[in-house]
């Protein structure tokens, strides 16, 4: 795969810290009680790391702190601490993680595990790739917690998004195609839930169905630039050029830019 020079040094980075990381704590994922034990045992790394990776360099803990993005609130949580470090994608730090990680093992759903995972899903500083990496590790389980979440809330747009993703991996259409159904009898003027059925329905060819459901969505929200790009992309796809070009300018427009 191709990288550009920038991707290409925060891969390295990114495999040499994981590879520290791992060397230092004996695993790349590890719960620590709090914040409290997870700073001084972070510390006690960050000192480790600097001497054997930079010992050249003029750079303390708190240098560290910052080029990894790790504000000293967490230091002050009383929660459980949980912290995993992926070889290309890099650190996240996670309250109760953990324990949202246990949950996709037991089975067990109940309110508690509902207000935990919906939590996790809703966040926005919570990277998609953590929470797929915790659902994969047994997609039955995950499959059940998501479909409870929706049967008390239909309309949780956040656990429609990953039981897709889930039905989708397995390539069970048909499923996926019924639950884009379902939620848009809850919120059929949904822009985004009727741009990603559109690009549902493209993938699967049907490109009359997504193309209608494009233009009801821009319709509906014509000043989204994302929509616009997407469904220019669509467009050429099909071939359209100068029919994609014009959603491109669009978006373009919409974003400030000069034409």
């Amino acid at each position: 795969m191709f990288r550009t020079e920038e991707e290409e040094k925060k891969w390295l980075a990114n495999v040499q810290f994981h590879g520290a990381f791992k060397d230092f704590f004996g695993t790349d994922f590890i719960v620590f009680r709090d914040g409290k034990e997870f700073e001084s045992e972070f510390k006690r790394f960050a000192s480790w790391f600097i001497e054997q990776c930079f010992p050249e360099e003029d750079i303390d803990e708190e240098e560290l702190l910052e080029i990894l993005r790790i504000s000293e609130e967490i230091f002050e949580e009383k929660r459980e601490i949980g912290v995993e470090v992926d070889e290309f994608e890099g650190m996240f730090i996670g309250i109760e993680y953990g324990k949202f990680r246990k949950v996709f093992y037991t089975g067990v759903v109940d309110d508690e595990v509902k207000q935990l995972v919906k939590r996790y899903l809703a966040d926005p500083l919570v990277p998609d790739y953590i929470i797929y990496k915790s659902i994969m590790q047994n997609p039955e389980i995950a499959e059940k917690i998501l479909r409870e979440i929706l049967r008390e809330d239909p309309m949780d747009l956040n656990a429609h998004h990953f039981l897709v993703d889930l039905m989708k991996y397995d390539g069970r259409f048909d499923e996926v195609e019924k639950e884009y159904q379902r939620l848009l009898e809850h919120l059929p003027d949904d822009p985004l839930v009727l741009h990603n059925y559109a690009v549902f329905l493209a993938d699967l060819q049907r490109f009359e169905e997504a193309e209608n459901l494009f233009k009801k969505a821009i319709k509906l929200d014509p000043e989204d630039i994302i929509l616009r790009y997407s469904y220019g992309d669509f467009l050429k796809y099909l071939n359209r050029d100068k029919e994609a070009e014009r959603e491109y300018e669009t978006a373009r427009w919409l974003k400030g830019e000069e034409l």
